[in-house]
């Protein structure tokens, strides 16, 4: 009848809207967001934020950071993106340079590196960001 198949169609419908919104589950925890009234300025160029230069959140280590500093994108499945999302520059560089030489949380690094905010880059997120580029 008409109205069964209504009501297929808008069951398929809701189905679909559902399957497209759902968040995959990460493989990781995510990163602790820094507050927004924790910091006044960016992470790594000190400049003040403003109701101009907004501050945004790093996908990957959680620290905030102004546009400039924050313009670049990448996927980062472990945490459950799977399109390109904000992340820092400097998450960016190590993440482009040489993904394998971090360690992950509460690790040291081979070199003993440190990352703004004192949160060190997390290496499964960042190697298959990667991965999925290349």
């Amino acid at each position: 009848t008409a109205a069964a198949a209504a009501a297929a169609a808008a069951a398929a419908a809701a189905a679909a809207a559902s399957a497209t919104t759902t968040a995959k589950a990460p493989e990781r925890a995510l990163p602790p967001w820094a507050r927004d009234d924790s910091r006044s300025n960016c992470a790594a160029c000190a400049r003040a934020f403003s109701w101009v230069n907004r501050r945004h959140h790093c996908r990957n280590c959680g620290q905030l950071f102004d546009g400039r500093c924050s313009a670049r994108a990448l996927a980062l499945p472990a945490l459950g993106y799977d399109g390109p999302v904000r992340v820092c520059d400097g998450c960016f560089e190590r993440a482009r340079q040489e993904p394998a030489r971090h360690a992950g949380p509460g690790e040291p690094d081979r070199d003993g590196g440190a990352h703004a905010g004192g949160e060190r880059p997390r290496r499964s997120a960042l190697a298959m960001a990667l991965a999925t580029r290349a």
